[in-house]
């Protein structure tokens, strides 16, 4: 059995996302991350036939940590952003 044996550093980068919401459409999903330091409003296009991953785009910028965010059930709206 082998067993590989990783530097600790690389476990401190390891990042989670959670709290997504589709939009309306289904073609972007928020969710909260805490990539920056502090939990953000985080959006991606959601395109299958994309020929490269996509990279999401920072939709909030408050400093300080967001609870939540849900797209309105009938517009592409996160309301509170």
């Amino acid at each position: 059995m082998s067993t590989t044996k990783y530097p600790f550093e690389r476990y401190l980068n390891v990042r989670i996302a959670y709290g997504p919401s589709f939009s309306p459409d289904g073609k972007r999903l928020s969710f909260l991350t805490g990539i920056t330091g502090v939990a953000e409003v985080w959006s991606i296009s959601r395109d299958i036939h994309a020929s490269a991953p996509a990279w999401p785009d920072q939709l909030a910028f408050r400093g300080e940590r967001v609870a939540g965010a849900s797209y309105s059930p009938t517009d592409d709206l996160l309301p509170g952003l």
